[in-house]
């Protein structure tokens, strides 16, 4: 068995303790990838103000996705949670070495 066998083990025995099962459906039509695990992270930010002081409290929304589920995701892709929750990916998104994309997103009203 190789290394590379190993982390990709490893990585799928992550995928079930990653996140919520979500629906991913690409802006471009293409089919809809179903039971895509996928990590929301929701906060508040200070807004960076003129002289230095904290300005408007704007809400953060990253979806976080391995490469193996989302090859390619992209601006305006929706993400839709089993729970109910729905995301719109609002910016390129960018990838780091472990395979993970990091999507900018915003939260969609029900």
């Amino acid at each position: 068995m190789s290394i590379r066998d190993l982390l990709e083990g490893l990585g799928q025995a992550v995928d079930v303790h990653l996140g919520e099962p979500a629906t991913w459906t690409p802006a471009g039509g293409a089919p809809a990838l179903t039971d895509v695990p996928v990590e929301i992270d929701e906060r508040d930010e200070a807004a960076p103000a003129f002289g230095g002081r904290d300005g408007a409290i704007l809400r953060s929304v990253i979806v976080q996705v391995r490469a193996v589920h989302v090859p390619t995701p992209g601006r305006d892709d929706v993400v839709a949670l089993t729970a109910g929750d729905r995301f719109l990916i609002t910016a390129d998104p960018l990838i780091d070495r472990d395979g993970f994309w990091t999507c900018p997103a915003r939260r969609l009203a029900p």
